[in-house]
């Protein structure tokens, strides 16, 4: 039965696809130091619908999964766990993820839990997930994607500030995504390596690749998008922009930047505010 659980949350669009294929390729070597890892298929179809439900049933179902896992370690890793791009479009940024994470941790309260954050530079992020809907559901502009939440009060500290409060048996690391706040693509594998591992370990974090597809349309990209959604059907486009990214299609050299160079910096400064929370209350 496993001791420690180690649970990698994301964000999305912070590499996980990427770390995730990582740890997979790296599952034996894991194992022989004492982790089970769950590859993302199984988590997306077994065992992250189970964080979702509240239902009795299907949460000891989660319990009677982690008891059976024999390794000292397990290592969870899915940043659906927190949420889905569409939730913003619902008008919030993970409104789920407290009762999620606070129901697991007080489930398993006699074990060990290490989660693990990553978290992204504001406006990167929301243009990031704004793309990754897109790829799932039929178009809608970006202000009314991002219409239902509030840019001018956006802060990680607001969303996440309640695992300070997570009980005695659980810590949370938290790493920036940009190397230039102390963080990167790395220095996240690293972490979770150590974790999981500790500081010997034979998987080499630097051999993590620290260049990754773009992810997010560009700005030639969204306006061919606009105009098929207003022309055809805004269902077409979901289809228009797998198609891109199923051939190898991408196109456009103009990063699409949709606000205002003062709000971009207002939140780039609450986002350094945070970090330094986060970093002061023990927390990164």
């Amino acid at each position: 039965m496993s001791d420690k659980i180690v649970v990698q949350l994301g964000l999305h669009k912070t590499a996980t696809t990427s770390l995730q294929d990582f740890l997979l390729s790296n599952a034996a070597i894991l194992a022989r130091e004492g982790t089970f890892y769950v590859p993302l298929q199984r988590m997306r179809g077994d065992i992250t619908p189970l964080f979702w439900c509240a239902e009795k049933s299907r949460r000891a179902q989660l319990s009677r999964f982690i008891d059976g896992i024999e390794k000292p370690c397990l290592l969870l890793s899915d940043e659906n766990i927190l949420g889905t791009p569409s939730d913003i479009a619902h008008g919030g940024v993970y409104p789920y993820a407290r009762t999620r994470i606070e129901s697991f941790c007080g489930e398993h309260a006699e074990k060990q839990i290490v989660l693990l954050l990553t978290l992204r530079d504001p406006y990167r992020f929301l243009l990031s997930m704004y793309s990754e809907f897109l790829r799932h559901n039929e178009f809608i502009p970006f202000e009314h994607y991002i219409g239902g939440i509030s840019l001018a009060g956006f802060s990680y500290r607001k969303i996440f500030g309640w695992l300070k409060d997570l009980p005695g048996n659980v810590r949370t690391r938290i790493v920036p995504f940009e190397p230039a706040n102390g963080g990167g693509v790395v220095s996240i594998a690293r972490t979770l390596i150590e974790e999981c591992s500790g500081p010997n370990s034979a998987i080499d974090p630097e051999k993590f690749p620290a260049e990754k597809s773009r992810s997010a349309y560009s700005k030639e990209e969204l306006e061919l998008a606009a105009e098929i959604a207003s022309r055809a059907d805004p269902r077409v486009t979901q289809f228009f922009l797998n198609l891109l990214d199923a051939r190898d299609k991408r196109f456009g050299s103009n990063k699409f930047e949709p606000l205002d160079s003062g709000l971009v910096a207002t939140l780039n400064a609450r986002y350094q505010k945070d970090l330094i929370w986060f970093r002061e209350t023990a927390l990164a």
